[in-house]
């Protein structure tokens, strides 16, 4: 009983969200395919300027995003807070994942943060970054620069 319930609520969730239209989905995709354009564009421009990318967040749906963008070949190294994650790869990619220390040790010039959920949080705890020089960028429906 349950489960069902459960299942008739998201249900609910999709049609309320339009979710359940084919043309909501091409939408999705195609605002999507907008934002890996220009994630792509920037990578490429700050790479052929000599400039060191790295990313920051190891978690599941940032190193998603640098499959799906294809920028995985851009990205130097990866950071993360969780221990557990530290001197392991990505999946895919084979990024490595350094402790978050190492942005001061190696001095990227960009941070791609990838657990943009956290960004605003990321940014005050390493404002110390931008202060040196760095600069952060991140993706919602448009990149966003910070420096």
């Amino acid at each position: 009983m349950k489960d069902s319930a459960s299942k008739e609520l998201w249900l609910e969730l999709e049609k309320q969200y339009g979710l359940d239209k084919p043309e909501t989905i091409r939408g999705m995709y195609k605002g999507l395919e907008s934002v890996k354009t220009k994630v792509c564009r920037l990578t490429s421009d700050l790479r052929k300027n000599g400039k060191i990318i790295a990313g920051f967040g190891a978690a599941r749906s940032g190193t998603t995003l640098l499959s799906f963008f294809e920028i995985g070949n851009e990205i130097d190294f990866l950071v993360d807070d969780n221990r557990i994650k530290h001197y392991k790869f990505s999946p895919g990619d084979k990024i490595e994942v350094l402790p978050t220390s190492e942005i001061y040790n190696r001095r990227p010039d960009c941070l791609l943060i990838l657990a943009w959920i956290h960004a605003e949080k990321i940014i005050e705890n390493h404002h110390r970054f931008v202060e040196e020089g760095g600069i952060f960028f991140h993706n919602t429906k448009t990149s966003v620069l910070y420096n």
